[in-house]
């Protein structure tokens, strides 16, 4: 009975002590998260020849751009407009252009009407559905006190596409 009892004490701290033969494994998951990004295609928009008579009372030329979405595009975007801001006769904020005195502004057409994009991203977000191709007004806008020559003039306004 002595060796029972010994030999069950002995088993029974072997079994605290030792346990079955187990292995460790490490399984890495690796992989990259992108999100669905659109860019515009850069353009060069030709307003045409506009008139001082146009210009002095908000002249304006539509034109599209393309845009081009990678990945899953189900989700809103947002355009914002950035440019050398300044002032004008009929908004807020323009965008200035070469000649002193003459500016420009856009709208970007969402469901049907125009929404403006001020400068610098002073506005909200123009939210739309992703699609190839935005409509967008551009206005050219003469100030009424200066007198001009004519002459060719340009602005440069960055589009910001965003993915909500």
């Amino acid at each position: 009975m002595k060796t029972m009892r010994i030999m069950s004490a002995i088993f029974y701290l072997a079994s605290i002590f030792f346990h079955p033969a187990q292995a460790d494994s490490t399984a890495q998951f690796h992989g990259t998260l992108t999100q669905a990004s659109c860019t515009f295609e850069a353009a060069d928009v030709d307003l045409g020849n506009i008139t001082f008579k146009e210009a002095s009372n908000l002249a304006t030329r539509n034109f599209t751009l393309n845009m081009t979405c990678k990945g899953s595009a189900t989700n809103p975007v947002y355009v914002q407009a950035f440019g050398d801001a300044v002032d004008c006769n009929f908004f807020d904020k323009c965008f200035a252009t070469n000649l002193d005195g003459l500016t420009t502004y856009i709208a970007i057409e969402i469901d049907g009407e125009y929404e403006s994009l001020f400068p610098n991203g002073m506005n909200e977000d123009a939210e739309l559905v992703p699609k190839s191709a935005l409509n967008f007004m551009a206005y050219v806008i003469a100030d009424k006190k200066k007198i001009y020559a004519g002459g060719d003039f340009s602005s440069t306004i960055t589009l910001r596409v965003t993915m909500s």
